[in-house]
């Protein structure tokens, strides 16, 4: 019998961050709290304690705050994935990233002439929470669109068929130093067209499905 390493990942826990954008005169706030967890080849910093490849936690920690500094901070979704790409695309020894990104509330406070532009007080005791986890050499849009749509046949088994239409469109960062302006991943330019666009159906082999359920539905015709 041997004894060997399993499944393990490390990072940072709990790296706080208030986020306040102030490109506008109404100032937004962005309260998170982000625990990066990282995965891949690290069995030799358990084996032998070398630490080569290890991408320090310290270093974790400084990432959350220059990539809110350079892209902002968005939704807790948004910033996960931005983090967990960062990991998975610039390390070879990092196969996956999840991201743990918690938000919380933050009220403008009201005055006699309505919400101030700049103030705050703290909101309510909710908080919305993110935990995408990325893995690198990704499955293809089309096992993504399958897995989907096979997740909801089996959460209603009152639905025969499910068909899901997921078009790629792009959008471009704009290149503003023509106006000796920067632009750190803040301006981008929505391209309609060309554009990847991906469709099928799900169905169940033992249920037939209406005939017109379709019908009036462009993208599914």
């Amino acid at each position: 019998m041997a004894i060997v390493l399993g499944k393990n990942q490390y990072g940072k826990a709990e790296v706080r961050l208030v986020f306040v954008d102030r490109s506008t005169p109404v100032h937004t706030i962005t309260d998170v709290n982000v625990t990066s967890q990282l995965i891949g080849d690290f069995a030799q910093t358990h084996l032998t304690g070398a630490n080569d490849d290890v991408i320090a936690t310290d270093t974790q920690k400084n990432t959350v705050y220059a990539m809110a500094r350079t892209g902002g901070v968005g939704s807790p979704e948004e910033f996960a994935l931005r983090l967990a790409r960062n990991y998975v695309d610039k390390y070879a020894q990092v196969t996956g990233a999840r991201m743990a990104v918690e938000q919380y509330s933050w009220d403008r406070i009201v005055t006699a002439t309505g919400p101030h532009d700049h103030a705050f007080s703290k909101g309510t005791a909710e908080s919305r929470t993110a935990v995408p986890l990325l893995n690198a050499h990704s499955l293809s849009l089309q096992q993504t669109l399958y897995a989907m749509g096979k997740g909801a046949l089996e959460a209603a088994p009152q639905i025969a068929e499910i068909r899901l239409s997921l078009p790629n469109k792009h959008h471009f960062l704009v290149d503003l130093g023509k106006w000796d302006l920067d632009n750190p991943n803040q301006v981008f330019y929505a391209a309609d067209r060309p554009y990847g666009l991906i469709e099928a159906a799900i169905i169940r082999d033992d249920v037939a499905v209406p005939d017109g359920a379709w019908e009036g539905i462009a993208a599914f015709i």
